[in-house]
Order: structure tokens, then sequence, then C-alpha cells
């Protein structure tokens, strides 16, 4: 598919207009980084503490081109340059993921429907592949339609997630997962997904997006 696109396209920068590559190694070292790649996340109900990391901030080039990349083949093949590069980052800390399998958050139907594709799964494969960890979308499941987050505050984005997560204990005891997401915001969809892999018999989960708006 990448060698497809490459013909389909002429390798011209979505940013800076130049450069061999959709998104071009001189826009990429531009991209915004958080000032702590490492961070935590607490699931409160189970009064739990979840390690997590995220490679860049949710602004500039990173931000559009995680917008835009479920509109077409060109920007959606420019994430996956993105996702490239921010698993190399995570590569160099190989202890946060060592043991680990990279699970995807599973996105909604009716998402998936019109898009054609999981953000988060495409991340997640990138990762695992570069880290050289399993990687199965199969292990976390969507139990409800959700609203989009974007629409609540951060509080009501709890509330919206709660509930949304199933995943079947025979498969998850004992395990150590990483779950996997485009972007953290509030940390609730990150949470409530631990929570359920944690009540379904998880040995850790850890959390890692390819971006953090805070």
């Amino acid at each position: 598919m990448d060698k497809l696109l490459n013909l389909i396209f002429t390798q011209k920068c979505m940013f800076c207009k130049s450069g061999k590559s959709l998104f071009c190694e001189q826009c990429l070292c531009t991209c915004p980084v958080p000032e702590n790649n490492n961070y935590g996340l607490y699931i409160r109900s189970l009064k739990r503490k979840v390690n997590a990391f995220s490679t860049y901030d949710y602004d500039g080039s990173v931000r559009v081109c995680i917008k835009e990349s479920k509109y077409g083949p060109k920007q959606f093949a420019a994430l996956k340059i993105l996702a490239y590069k921010g698993a190399v980052n995570l590569q160099t800390n190989h202890k946060f993921y060592e043991h680990f399998t990279a699970v995807p958050v599973p996105l909604n139907k009716r998402k998936f429907r019109s898009r054609g594709f999981n953000q988060a799964e495409i991340i997640a494969k990138i990762v695992a592949s570069k880290c050289g960890i399993p990687h199965n979308p199969e292990l976390l499941k969507r139990s409800k339609e959700t609203d989009v987050q974007y629409k609540h505050g951060r509080l009501a984005r709890y509330e919206n997630v709660s509930g949304a997560f199933a995943a079947e204990p025979a498969q998850i005891k004992g395990m150590r997962i990483l779950l996997v997401d485009d972007i953290c915001t509030s940390g609730a969809t990150f949470t409530e997904a631990a929570k359920t892999l944690y009540e379904a018999g998880a040995d850790s989960v850890r959390c890692y997006s390819l971006s953090r708006r805070v």
C-alpha cells in the first residue's frame, strides 16, 4: 500500500511542500514535544496509577496530521510516517514496553464505518513492529457506542466512556498490555480501558499515545 501511495502522490511534504516525503524529516524535527514524555494517569475506582508515554504535543503539524488523516489516503500516509517517527522515539525507552502486548483502543463502530480504519490500530501496529512486541487488536472491545469526547468537558468525558469497553478474562489474565491511541487529553479513555483490562485480570497496563493535549 505504501509503495502504491508513493506512485500516486508526488513526494512533496504536506507542510513545507518540498522534501522527498509526505511528512519530510525537516518538518518532523519541528513537531512539538512535551516537556515530559512520561506521566501518570489514575484509575480512581481501583485506586491505581497507570504509567503513560506520549511522543508529541497535540499541536501544530502533529494536530493537523492526526485530524486530517481520516480524510484521504495522502493524509493517512502522512500519519503512518508520524507514527513511525513516534515509535522510534518510544523505542529508546525499552523498559516501558518490554514484555508487553500492543493493544489499540477500539473505535466506535459508527466511526469505523465512516473512516474505514482505526487510527489507534495503525499506530499500534507500527509501535509493535518497531519495538519488537506482539500486537493484538482483539483483546479489547467496545461494549457500547459513545459520543465524541471533544464535545464534553473534562469530567463529562469520564461519564461518556464509563462502561464503554469489554475484555474476556480468559484472554487477558496475567497479560501485560500497552494500550495505544492517537491522542490523550483528559486520560478518560485510557483509564476506562485500563480499568476494564485490570478487572479482566491483566497483570500490568501501560498507555502510549502518539500525541498529548494538556
